[in-house]
């Protein structure tokens, strides 16, 4: 193998010492461009012009795998052509010559696309000889320099965190952002996900479900609640993890009990106000010292019992947080109006489902920063919006 990657050299007989062949290169016949392609032999200056002037995938595909070809010219043909990396004898001299070097001789980005082919394949090797992973994430996290071509589902196949962490922090995060919902994974990459074993991993994937990024497809709340018994069950004691998955919208009432079980006030605030709640846990949480637990309770309940209950809490900000009920029946809202806490008057122009009567006479008050919320809101009556209708909207300088 070594003798077919020197240069060609020549003896002068008026030399003592071998000279290298002058640098001008006859350039052969079209025809014999893909045999000299592919024998090692060649003079690598011949296969360097050749990549220059060869457009034929033939010719580019055996030059590709030559391992006499120049490393510049290998680099960029295999950005085309990563697979060829796996079959090019020159990466497994590298190798042997100086284990370890392979990551240091092929470019970064060249290594993002042979990943990208590995993943592909159907027995995924991950190469980490020839791989650097801390270069694969960095091209997950900067998908603007490096596009990565395969369905983000795909590097679940991969069980390095380091892997998974970008999948899940980054790309789930951007991908979710930019096509205005969640990523849909099938069921297996999600399962192979929750039963990760690094925390890094878990607390990753507890949190990109609570943040709606990713999703199951088809969607089965039966399956994401299994996965969430799953996630707690393995992670024991971590209290980051159970506060993410707390925020899932697929919870049922038992597992919101066995998680409130060990919650602080945080999280308590969030199950109080989980759809999945049970009338009987929210009258725990309406009872709570803690008022964010029970503005949790008054910015979600649909108990009539409890909100009348809460419309008397002593805590402003409970009560603020019941303004804002859509289910909020209009006696109510009246109450809270009495007050002309500016807090409270902002819940209900929040709320979709405050009566036109209500908005009518808060159009009244001084309040700069009510303008605005009564100018938008779908039940202001005609008539009090006619009043607005000469006047730019005032600048809001008033205390929400």
């Amino acid at each position: 193998m070594l003798h077919l990657l020197r240069p060609r050299i020549f003896y002068n007989r008026n030399m003592r010492k071998p000279t290298k062949r002058s640098s001008r290169v006859e350039i052969p016949p079209k025809a014999d461009w893909e045999r000299l392609a592919v024998d090692p032999a060649t003079d690598s200056q011949v296969l360097a012009h050749l990549c220059a002037l060869s457009e034929e995938p033939p010719v580019l595909r055996a030059l590709a795998r030559n391992p006499a070809t120049p490393k510049s010219e290998l680099m960029r043909l295999w950005r085309n052509d990563p697979g060829a990396i796996l079959e090019n004898a020159v990466v497994v001299l590298w190798e042997f010559s100086k284990p370890g070097s392979t990551s240091r001789m092929i470019s970064r980005d060249v290594q993002f696309r042979l990943y990208q082919h590995l993943l592909s394949q159907e027995v995924f090797e991950s190469k980490p000889e020839w791989i650097d992973p801390e270069w694969i994430a960095y091209f997950l996290e900067r998908p603007e320099q490096e596009c990565f071509r395969l369905p983000l589902h795909s590097l679940v196949r991969d069980k390095n965190k380091i892997i998974r962490v970008a999948l899940l922090d980054s790309c789930i995060k951007k991908a979710a952002a930019s096509q205005g919902g969640p990523v849909p994974f099938p069921h297996e990459a999600l399962e192979s996900l929750a039963m990760d074993s690094s925390r890094d991993v878990a607390e990753s994937f507890a949190s990109a479900i609570a943040e709606n990024w990713l999703r199951p497809e088809p969607m089965d709340s039966v399956f994401l609640i299994r996965l969430a018994e799953i996630l707690l069950l393995k992670n024991k004691g971590s209290l980051s993890i159970a506060f993410q998955v707390a925020k899932w919208p697929c919870l049922n009432s038992n597992l919101i009990e066995k998680l409130a079980r060990r919650a602080d006030e945080n999280m308590l605030a969030i199950l109080a106000a989980h759809p999945q709640a049970s009338e009987n846990f929210q009258d725990r949480m309406a009872c709570h010292h803690s008022e964010i637990v029970r503005s949790g309770v008054a910015a979600s309940t649909r108990s009539e019992t409890l909100m009348r209950k809460l419309v008397k809490d002593p805590d402003p900000f409970v009560r603020a947080k019941l303004a804002t009920s859509p289910h909020l029946p209009s006696d109510l809202q009246r109450v809270l109006y009495e007050r002309k806490d500016p807090r409270i008057l902002q819940g209900l122009l929040q709320n979709q489902s405050t009566s036109g009567e209500l908005l009518e006479a808060m159009a009244r008050l001084p309040f700069l920063f009510i303008e605005k919320y009564i100018r938008t809101h779908p039940n202001t009556p005609p008539h009090v919006l006619e009043r607005y209708s000469e006047s730019p909207l005032t600048v809001n300088v008033g205390t929400a």
